[in-house]
């Protein structure tokens, strides 16, 4: 896994800029970035945001707490039943999902010394930990 500087403001513009179904709010300085496989941290928010378009989200917002990035989307909320499995291998409630999606988010997050839950079901946050995010000073 070859690892670079991931830009997180430019990062998130980026996969705005490639999305027509959603609106984003990026609350993240333009100077912080992480050490990361920026092809394997994109199938990451890819995924989160598929997954929010497909619950009727109309927005995604994404700021930066410490080294927690706070992912929140505006649709559907997550059953209470729901809420444990979400991240279990096989587990899907969509009719054509192969439940990989999120098994494979917190894969790709745990290569990348991170980790990611779910801290509320109305409205959905995730929360992604990471161990080290960097600033640069110019």
């Amino acid at each position: 896994m070859k690892k670079e500087k991931c830009w997180l403001y430019s990062f998130f513009k980026k996969l705005e800029e490639a999305n027509d179904f959603i609106k984003f709010s990026i609350d993240i300085p333009d100077n912080v970035y992480i050490m990361a496989d920026i092809q394997n941290i994109k199938r990451v928010f890819n995924n989160l945001f598929q997954n929010a378009i497909d619950n009727n989200a109309t927005k995604i917002m994404i700021r930066l707490h410490e080294a927690q990035l706070l992912i929140e989307n505006t649709g559907k909320e997550i059953p209470p039943e729901t809420e444990k499995k979400i991240f279990d291998k096989e587990f899907s409630t969509k009719p054509y999902g192969s439940g990989l999606g999120l098994h494979i988010v917190r894969e790709i997050l745990l290569h990348h010394n991170a980790r990611i839950e779910l801290i509320s079901a109305n409205p959905v946050i995730f929360s992604i930990s990471f161990k080290e995010v960097e600033y640069e000073i110019n």
